[in-house]
């Protein structure tokens, strides 16, 4: 009874601490919205975010959210993919819009006319352009401030909680074309609580008339469209807004009040006019997604966004970099589905600031389309990244007909800037007319079919595709003195911008390179097809072009020949030839890695001051091409951290104020950030002239990274790991079946292959090939040297840090920032220990509407502790809050099952949190059945009091734990470390009713559980009696004298210590401003050297 007592106390003074940390973090420093920087998982804020381009992204492909906060309003800004603005260009009716009209102006350098035809509309005209839809609008007067504002990417859930205790939910559902949002626990309130509609300012008595606001965006208003409809009635709100020519949309909100208390609502839009409008209405389906519940609709939705999840990850070393490739592979699945419109500029997140959204938000096919699809393929999503050539291949009679009215052939070309419907916007004509932009978008053909292995789709889309684009070229080509194939004009993006000069009479690199991968690639589908006579054809054609041009000084590429790369300058149209095309590659040899390695070189003399934030992304691919794994990943981290909004949208400018770019402006467009997460990719597996290469650009630092199954052309799903510097895992998956080759990465290391007959000799090999058949799995392993010492452990429970983190708390040591894990690691630590609840977001639970030690933060540490390359122990608390032996409260969803139920419920929650991280190649190495549980579990049935039933929940935990993984080593943990008797007694019960566990787990805090004397006479006790080691997985005094103890047990029996909460508790190896106490951590660095840990 009295140690119940000092258990309640010591919780007692645990959830004080608590809530002092969060007292502390609520004062104004922290108010301002800040983004978790070493979280992978999504994004958390601690108060809403106050501009449009900052918001809480939401989408579905077609339909698109911005969750923040205007003039005291919650706002979600509205958008649908197919609101367009189709008028024609007037300009783009003369007669003089043509190619050969602007080869004579180039020619004669009269450019001026050329301006007025091409360039001028695009600057000055309204439209075409995508358009906004409106937005919904909620009071907050009433709510107080804000605690928490959390985007959950694997579920694709906003969630706000406000200090009152009102929290709102939104969610734009997976296939039920609506979104969905729920406010609980209202205030109550004289005035009912409901959504305002808010219409984009269309009509307007005084706007800026004037054009030429391109990047700023001009005024709606310019549209000169009539106000639109709007009707409202109890429950719902309908708005029609009649656009250009037929076109219209309607937007509607529905609504209703399951209790007093909240509030449950719908949201849709839907458009008429548009190729992808239907006969839908959209407040017919926002009334019938209201039928479906709130709950229903979220456990659908969030089933769609768990197989998304699942179809690739990546785990990396780096906490920045995984944040950000997280996110922006959460922003693909947001903004591209099958079925929807490909990616804009902006996608479904047009701007919400009563202006047209930068560039209009349109079709960019020079690059921003393009960098937009590079991670899709690698990522195992082609059923999203189809959008992007079901878009090309719709559109395609409208490209015939401009290659037939501009270019005057037969051919296909596509306009290099462009609409919804793919007719041309105009701008600067070099580029928005360009005669190889078609070129570049083969690529999607071709790698829509590699990376699928799907012959119908290169017998009926691909090859008529690139033969199309083949014949264009062959159309406009001349030859030129010295006898080859060359364009009459040509131009390299977007060198000179659209001044006069950006016209090249000899064919840059840009247009060389594209049309010789072009070519190259219909001699191999026309091979593939078994079309000899053609493959010949194409095959004459290319040998006529001429090669890449050379500066000879160095071996760079040139812009075009005679014309170096001399300014820094954004877009690395030059080097299109070392990626996306990889006609120059790393593993040619001597010649090509001369040439790569001297062009980057050029990129580095002349500096950054002409990029954009896409420029770093990009060069971290062409950086990880020319196999320079600390290149890419310092170009990576520039961008996360200089060119990117707190939600993750890439801004163009340096927003850091470091000098990375001369641009500091922050118009959103997100081909970057699609960009970036190919960068990643490329660091990870790259595939060069048929061979992949498993971790072939990573930093040397990167010891422990591991992904699983990213694509590789041929449709073989790879999956690998890297343990402490070492390649120690591949699984190859074949889909379609087929023949793999893979670069032998072990360097000599005997190598155990199965799933295949191998010969005894594989380990000698340069390169693997393998003959799979469609669903044949082949592993590859070989044995790595552990960094974790398994036989003695020096662990931290760091379960607070992402709290910390959240409230933007950083950590120092000699001065320099740096991830805490990294720096106990560095200080001798080599496990980490994590607490997780069952659903700490109950309003009764240890994190109320925010989560914290739920599975989506664990699995996030989990990634963090096996990237650092340190040990896992995972601590079931089997309880929505705090376990102890003062309180075992049943979880909330629990409280209404008799034992056997509950005995289920710990079995199958307890396998669905191990198999989540066994599937993300994060296994805990140990695993502890509860929480100090000297007095039982899930009371009052597994009260100790009641030995019997508490041993069958332990084992049915137990067994979730094996059946997942059987190495994983099993903890009881009790809170008696000086007390031996209630060792011993717990112990026996518990050997006597035959629960299996591997470890004794003792808390020691000295003001409840005795001297030092008392803690070294138990653990030495209990080291004789029972064979399983001990570990004293909680205590903060007395650092070196614990330890100590704990490895000098008789027999080794002491396995290692856990300091529990060393970053922010008690005797806390950092101060409140996250700086290191230096004579703390070297205690354990001392430790470390002492006992050999490592």
């Amino acid at each position: 009874m009295k140690h119940i007592m000092h258990k309640t106390n010591l919780s007692f003074l645990r959830d004080s601490f608590i809530l002092l940390i969060l007292f502390l973090y609520s004062f104004p420093c922290f108010l301002h919205a800040q983004a978790l920087s070493n979280q992978g998982m999504g994004l958390h804020f601690s108060s809403l975010p106050s501009e449009w381009y900052k918001a809480v992204p939401l989408g579905d492909g077609m339909l698109g959210a911005l969750v923040y906060e205007k003039g005291n309003h919650l706002r979600v800004a509205l958008d649908r993919a197919d609101l367009w603005d189709l008028r024609p260009v007037k300009n783009f009716g003369s007669p003089d819009f043509s190619y050969h009209w602007i080869y004579e102006h180039v020619i004669s350098k009269n450019y001026d006319p050329v301006h007025k035809l091409v360039d001028d509309p695009y600057d000055q005209d309204a439209a075409p352009t995508k358009i906004p839809a409106g937005a919904l609008e909620f009071p907050l007067t009433e709510f107080g401030k804000v605690k928490s504002v959390d985007l959950n990417i694997y579920t694709a859930t906003c969630r706000i909680v406000w200090d009152n205790g009102t929290s709102a939910t939104f969610f734009i559902s997976a296939g039920k074309k609506a979104g969905y949002f729920r406010f609980e626990n209202l205030p109550q309130s004289s005035d009912p609580f409901s959504p305002t509609l808010i219409p984009p300012h269309y009509h307007a008595m005084k706007y800026d008339a004037s054009g030429n606001a391109t990047v700023g965006g001009q005024d709606l208003a310019r549209l000169g469209y009539p106000n639109g409809i709007i009707e409202r009635n109890d429950n719902s709100i309908f708005y029609h807004q009649q656009g250009w020519g037929h076109f219209s949309y309607d937007m509607a909100v529905s609504w209703k009040r399951p209790n007093a208390n909240t509030l449950e609502g719908t949201w849709s839009i839907t458009s008429e006019g548009s190729p992808y409008s239907t006969n839908e209405k959209a407040l017919t389906i926002a009334k019938d997604a209201l039928k479906t519940s709130f709950d229903k609709a979220w456990g659908i939705h969030k089933k769609w966004w768990a197989d998304y999840w699942k179809q690739s990850s990546v785990t990396l070393p780096d906490a920045v970099i995984q944040h950000q490739y997280d996110m922006d592979m959460y922003l693909f699945a947001s903004a591209s589905r099958s079925g929807a419109p490909p990616i804009t500029l902006q996608a479904v997140w047009t701007a919400d600031n009563g202006k047209l959204p930068p560039w209009k938000g349109d079709y960019h096919n020079d690059l921003n389309t393009q960098l937009s699809y590079w991670p899709g393929y690698t990522a195992n999503h082609l059923s999203e990244s189809s959008a992007f050539t079901d878009w090309l291949w719709k559109d395609k009679p409208v490209f015939l007909k401009y290659t037939r009215q501009f270019f005057k052939d037969n051919g296909l070309d596509v306009p290099g800037v462009c609409t919804l419907t793919g007719e041309p916007m105009g701008g600067w004509g070099q580029y928005s007319l360009s005669p190889t932009v078609s070129c570049w978008l083969s690529q999607y053909f071709y790698w829509q079919w590699i990376y699928s292995g799907n012959t119908n789709f290169l017998k009926e889309r691909a090859y008529p595709w690139v033969k199309a684009v083949a014949e264009h070229i062959e159309s406009i080509a001349i030859k030129n003195k010295e006898g080859y194939w060359q364009l009459p004009i040509s131009s390299s993006p977007e060198f000179f911008d659209n001044e006069l000069k950006a016209w090249f009479l000899q064919t840059s690199n840009y247009d060389v390179s594209l049309i010789r991968w072009m070519l190259k690639t219909a001699v191999q589908i026309a091979d593939t097809l078994h079309l000899p006579k053609e493959a010949d054809h194409w095959k004459k054609f290319l040998s006529g072009w001429p090669e890449l041009a050379l500066n000879p000084a160095d071996s760079a590429l040139l812009v075009a020949p005679g014309i170096p790369y001399s300014f820094s300058h954004r877009h690395f149209s030059h080097l299109m030839s070392i990626y996306p095309l990889q006609l120059i590659d790393w593993y040619h040899g001597e010649k090509d890695q001369k040439i790569m390695q001297a062009s980057l070189n050029e990129l580095k003399k002349y500096g950054p001051s002409g990029w954009m934030g896409y420029s770093y992304a990009w060069l971290a691919c062409l950086k990880a091409m020319n196999q320079d794994g600390e290149g890419a990943d310092s170009a990576l981290k520039i961008f996360a951290t200089a060119f990117c909004s707190p939600n993750s949208f890439h801004l163009n400018g340096d927003q850091s104020g470091k000098g990375y770019s001369g641009a500091t402006y922050n118009p959103f467009t997100l081909e970057g950030n699609f960009a970036f997460a190919k960068g990643v990719q490329l660091m990870l597996l790259q595939q060069h002239d048929g061979v992949n290469y498993i971790f072939p650009a990573v930093p040397d630092s990167w010891e422990h990274v591991s992904f699983k199954k990213l694509r590789v052309p041929g449709a073989f799903l790879i999956s690998a790991k890297k343990e402490n510097g070492v390649i120690s895992e591949i699984e190859i998956y074949s889909i379609k079946g087929g023949t793999i080759s893979l670069n032998n990465p072990f360097n000599g290391k005997s190598v155990e292959i199965t799933g295949i007959k191998a010969a005894g000799n594989e380990q000698n090999k340069k390169i693997f090939v393998f003959s799979m058949k469609p669903g044949q799995v082949i592993r590859l392993t070989s044995p790595v040297a552990s960094s974790v010492h398994r036989n003695k452990i020096v662990g931290a429970d760091l379960s607070f840090l992402p709290q910390l983190e959240a409230h933007g708390e950083k950590f120092y040591v000699d001065g320099k920032q740096e991830d805490a894990i990294k720096i106990l690691k560095d200080h001798g630590f080599n496990y980490i220990r994590l607490r997780i609840f069952v659903n700490p977001a109950e309003d009764s639970g240890y994190s109320p509407g925010k989560g914290f030690c739920d599975l989506a933060h664990t699995m996030q540490m989990a990634k963090r502790i096996k990237a650092a390359g340190m040990g896992f122990l995972l601590d079931f608390h089997y309880s929505d809050t705090w376990a102890d032996p003062g309180k075992q409260f049943i979880p909330a969803a629990w409280k209404q099952d008799d034992f056997d139920r509950l005995k289920q419920e710990v079995y199958n929650y307890t396998k669905e949190v191990m198999t989540a991280l066994k599937n993300q190649d994060t296994p805990p190495d140990m695993v502890q059945i509860g929480n100090e549980i000297n007095h039982g579990i899930l009371w009052p049935v597994g009260n100790i009091s009641h030995p019997d039933s508490l041993a069958a929940l332990l084992k049915a935990g137990i067994a979730a734990v094996k059946e997942v993984d059987l190495s994983i080593q099993i903890m009881l943990h009790i809170a008696d470390g000086g007390q031996n008797i209630e060792s011993r007694s717990f112990l026996d019960k518990m050997i006597a009713r035959h629960v299996p566990f591997d470890l004794i787990g003792e808390s020691y805090y000295p003001q409840w559980h005795g001297t030092l004397a008392m803690l070294t006479n138990n653990l030495t006790d209990l080291a004789k009696r029972y064979h399983q080691r001990i570990v004293v997985v909680e205590y903060t005094y007395h650092k070196k004298e614990v330890n100590n103890i704990v490895f000098t047990l008789l027999d080794h029996k002491g396995l290692g210590t856990f300091i529990w909460e060393p970053l922010n508790t008690w005797e806390a190896i950092f101060n409140k401003q996250g700086v290191a106490n230096d004579s703390l951590l070297h205690i354990y660095s001392a430790l470390a050297e002492e006992y050999h840990i490592h």
